[in-house]
């Protein structure tokens, strides 16, 4: 959301454009860090699949 914010204030469309880019490559490392919480235990399918879902 903070990239968003960011490229958002910087009034360049091809800014924001970008910020999108790193906004959605963030998203990906989070459902990574999901992956690897779930195989180790850390969190239950169900919490898994709850925060998978947003």
């Amino acid at each position: 959301m903070a990239s968003i914010a960011e490229g958002f204030g910087r009034r360049g469309r091809q800014e924001f454009i970008q910020f999108l880019k790193i906004a959605r490559g963030s998203c990906s490392e989070v459902q990574s860090h999901l992956y690897v919480a779930l195989d180790a235990g850390l969190i239950s399918q169900q919490d898994f699949e709850l925060l998978k879902a947003y």
